[in-house]
């Protein structure tokens, strides 16, 4: 075999292997499907999957014949990520009416029940010490009062009604705390709702009409 051949063939050996230990090389700088994004540490907690919060709530209600709205809340928190959340969560109170007016002449403070959805953005990363958020909600209630003096429709005589509404919430808050177990969180916050025209007993609703309100949110978050 001449000597040019000789060199032209050991040059294509040369590049095939060259090539081949480049692929390898290669193969083995990439990722894996399952590999944790750059933001997760291998030596973060693991995301906590459930909250569970309870919380009460003070508003102070701005429309024709209304005080405030003192409630209680428990609700239930899937964590998305490390900075969504969405809850699901039920509630109950009582709406306090402004005396003197024509709202508090016709009926007592009226109970309020309901439930409703929630979302939540965190702008730091769990278990650090402050945590703050903005919160979004939606809400379905249901209402229930005794009129001061009793009404006589359809031969007959009404001294309970109810209705339903919706109310809508906007707000801000800080988890305190790096606990894996508990924190205690505060919010305030601000909204708005209505109630149906017509009530269970099938009168005009008159007597209750749309609000909105600014409100202060306390409560506590176990994580699961």
């Amino acid at each position: 075999m001449k000597t040019p051949h000789v060199f032209w063939i050991g040059l294509v050996v040369h590049a095939s292997v060259y090539l081949a230990h480049g692929q390898q090389n290669n193969a083995t700088e990439v990722a894996p499907l399952n590999e944790e994004p750059p933001s997760v540490r291998a030596t973060d907690p693991p995301l906590d999957a459930v909250h569970l919060t309870l919380s009460v709530e003070r508003r102070q209600m701005f429309g024709t014949g209304y005080k405030s709205f003192t409630e209680g809340r428990l609700g239930g928190e899937m964590i998305e990520n490390e900075h969504q959340g969405l809850s699901i969560f039920i509630f109950g109170g009582l709406i306090e009416l402004e005396e003197g007016s024509s709202t508090h002449d016709a009926a007592h403070d009226p109970a309020v029940i309901g439930f409703g959805l929630g979302y939540r953005y965190y702008f730091a990363r769990q278990h650090t010490f402050l945590r703050p958020y903005v919160a979004l909600e939606g809400q379905i209630l249901w209402m229930t009062w005794k009129y001061r003096n009793e009404i006589v429709f359809d031969n007959e005589t009404i001294r309970y009604d109810s209705t339903q509404g919706a109310d809508g919430y906007l707000g801000f808050g800080l988890i305190l705390g790096s606990n894996k177990f508990m924190n205690v969180f505060a919010e305030i916050g601000a909204g708005g709702g209505f109630f149906a025209a017509e009530t269970s007993e099938g009168l005009n609703n008159d007597i209750f009409h749309p609000y909105g309100y600014i409100g202060v949110r306390a409560g506590l978050t176990f994580q699961f």
